[in-house]
């Protein structure tokens, strides 16, 4: 089993915002735009099929930046070959309490007692990670929307607004951007200033796929040379 770590971002069709996908999910998005964006299948797998191929033959600690491009995104990739570690102290993650920790969805670091995602990978991505065992440091505010699927614009923090047309004072929650005043019903357009406050843009973070490498469907792209004698007998 070895681990592979991965730092992905992308950016928003809608408004180009750079967007940090810290998690498998089905759906991100944006906090620029508000933009629900979805991503397939086909978009990890160019995110996650090279790692997958090249890691268990790189060292550990090893790792390399790149950019691919999907149907509809680029994608900025960094990924390599390490065990995965807790996000706040980088102390290795103790893997045999592995299975535990994907029943409670998280993994306690003994040193500061903070929780780290930990869990199975989704039905809808099996096929895609075959060998993957589990999914680690996923970054919870993704996680914490069911599946990754749905997600709630609003924010514990309420900020106060004045509108422009009559300035009366009202109060923002962050679940759209488009505002209608209570005392004189014009609608107006958070500025991007207030709408940050809502919403802060999610920081870059580090997660990983526990991987059993010898499970992996052969693919021939593997193979580094290839010789057939004439009896048929193949040799790679």
């Amino acid at each position: 089993m070895i681990g592979i770590c991965l730092e992905v971002s992308t950016s928003c069709t809608n408004c180009k915002s750079k967007i940090h996908l810290n998690a498998l999910v089905s759906k991100v998005w944006c906090h620029a735009c508000g933009a629900n964006l979805e991503l397939t299948s086909h978009d990890w797998m160019s995110v996650i099929g090279d790692p997958i191929k090249e890691a268990p033959n790189g060292k550990e600690g090893e790792g390399s930046h790149t950019s691919c491009f999907a149907a509809n995104y680029n994608f900025s990739i960094m990924a390599g070959r390490q065990a995965p570690r807790f996000g706040d102290t980088k102390t290795p993650m103790d893997m045999d309490q592995a299975e535990e920790a994907a029943r409670l969805g998280y993994m306690v670091n003994p040193e500061t007692g903070s929780r780290w995602s930990v869990r199975r990978v989704p039905e809808a991505f099996s096929d895609l990670l075959e060998g993957v065992k589990f999914l680690l440091c996923e970054d919870p505010a993704m996680l914490s929307r069911p599946g990754g699927e749905k997600f709630s614009l609003q924010k514990a923090e309420p900020q106060a607004y004045t509108c422009p047309q009559c300035a009366g004072s009202l109060t923002v929650d962050g679940t759209t951007r488009n505002v209608e005043c209570n005392y004189c019903n014009n609608v107006s357009f958070l500025s991007d200033e207030i709408w940050l406050r809502l919403h802060p843009v999610e920081t870059l973070s580090r997660w990983y796929l526990w991987y059993d490498e010898k499970e992996r469907v052969y693919d021939w792209d593997d193979a580094q040379s290839v010789a057939v004698e004439k009896s048929g007998v193949i040799y790679m």
